[in-house]
């Protein structure tokens, strides 16, 4: 009876185990989303501030030049 008990055991905790592994991907890929999402915004922002920065190097350059 003690052995048929053990591997009883050891199959719940198996499982239970499993389960907790996924209750951790599926918490932590929300958290991933987000994180994801905020950088991809940041990185917007960025792009438009090194945009328009290029934008008016060329342009003074260019008048420079053409002095």
């Amino acid at each position: 009876m003690g052995f048929a008990e053990e591997m009883t055991n050891l199959g719940e905790n198996f499982a239970q185990s499993f389960d907790d592994r996924i209750n951790f991907i599926g918490r932590n890929c929300v958290e991933v989303r987000k994180f994801l999402a905020e950088r991809k915004r940041e990185r917007k922002v960025m792009s438009r501030k090194l945009h328009n920065e290029l934008h008016s190097f060329t342009t003074h350059l260019t008048d420079t030049v053409r002095k």
